[in-house]
């Protein structure tokens, strides 16, 4: 089956294009571009973030995913948020969307296989590996359109310090599972090229948010935008 693609991708390929091939009559687009790129305000996770049993791992996932898309950090069904507890991982449904997560959330054993009716995220099997081989409680996989455009734009194994991997979505000898570890182990987050970002936590999701927040808008939009800003000389 075809996965869908990252409508993303084609604002970032012609943002790209222009970098590369500045024209006049890409200017006014490109200026536009860089006007509306707007810094969210940080949305935190409201309440007790504190992860405790399956029902609280369940609401902490929700809550970071309505949190996730209010800072415009994904696209709609593109990401996956799990947790786990006991011998269980708590994930998201495969397709669902991040902002509306109540009746999507499925509980698998440690292996990714489903326990209720539900099937899980495409990317479970990274969130196996990382639950397999860390300690880490949670995992946030998102698509923060800087970061990818970054990763696009200069192909090199680093982004500001976080490693850069290239897989295919999913498992297999060329998917994320196989490349997630050990990249995200030194600093806990790991982007995946042209594809989005991995990030592995403790008890809550609070901290794997703000890191992804920091580096999507304190470091990779100001590099990106300020390509195009200086073609445009504005």
């Amino acid at each position: 089956m075809d996965r869908p693609v990252d409508p993303q991708i084609a604002q970032i390929e012609k943002c790209i294009s222009f970098i590369k091939n500045p024209t006049v009559a890409a200017l006014p687009e490109a200026k536009k571009f860089v006007e509306d790129s707007t810094v969210p305000d940080f949305v935190g996770i409201p309440g007790d973030t504190e992860i405790k049993n399956e029902d609280s791992a369940a609401e902490q996932i929700i809550k970071t995913g309505k949190a996730i898309c209010r800072m415009k950090m994904t696209n709609g069904v593109f990401g996956n948020i799990s947790a786990r507890v006991g011998d269980r991982i708590i994930v998201t449904e495969t397709g669902s969307s991040l902002a509306e997560l109540e009746n999507s959330i499925v509980v698998c054993d440690l292996g990714g296989k489903p326990l209720n009716s539900r099937k899980p995220s495409c990317e479970i099997s990274s969130h196996v590996r990382i639950y397999r081989e860390t300690k880490s409680n949670c995992v946030v996989h998102c698509h923060p359109f800087f970061m990818i455009a970054n990763s696009l734009l200069y192909d090199e194994p680093e982004i500001f310090g976080f490693p850069v991997i290239k897989a295919e979505i999913g498992d297999g000898p060329n998917g994320i599972s196989s490349f997630i570890l050990p990249a995200i182990l030194e600093k806990k987050l790991a982007i995946v090229y042209g594809h989005g970002v991995f990030t592995m936590g403790n008890d809550n999701f609070s901290e794997q948010l703000k890191a992804i927040y920091d580096l999507e808008y304190t470091l990779c939009r100001d590099k990106f935008t300020s390509e195009i800003s200086r073609l445009l000389k504005i």
